[in-house]
């Protein structure tokens, strides 16, 4: 984002929506990785396929909603299909903060028999 803006700082400063791109992404990947380092340390009785799950979706889907915000920023420069994708971030990072919550709530208070020794 920032050579970006080293390159093309007349085009920044005239549309500045350009700049949701980057700073609508970079929550939800940081939000991914606390979630998926959550789970790992802190629920032991949390599934394994859970723990994936959540890795392949914080990864794979990270890169899946940047890639077209990327490609319509750089090439396109349409706000109003920028700002619909800013969007779709934000519903995917209620969804991945509502896992996460479902997640905690459900496998915290563990009996200690069923803790790994």
């Amino acid at each position: 984002m920032y050579l970006q803006y080293r390159v093309d700082t007349a085009q920044i400063a005239g549309e500045p929506w350009l700049l949701l791109v980057g700073v609508s992404w970079l929550p939800y990947m940081t939000l991914s990785e606390v979630v998926v380092a959550h789970v790992g340390l802190s629920l032991p009785l949390a599934p394994a396929a859970a723990r994936t799950a959540l890795n392949v979706v914080g990864t794979s889907g990270g890169l899946l909603l940047m890639m077209p915000m990327a490609y319509v920023a750089i090439f396109l420069r349409t706000p109003e299909i920028i700002v619909a994708l800013a969007c779709l971030v934000a519903v995917s990072l209620a969804a991945l903060l509502a896992a996460w919550i479902w997640l905690d709530r459900t496998y915290r208070n563990a009996p200690n028999h069923l803790l790994p020794r």
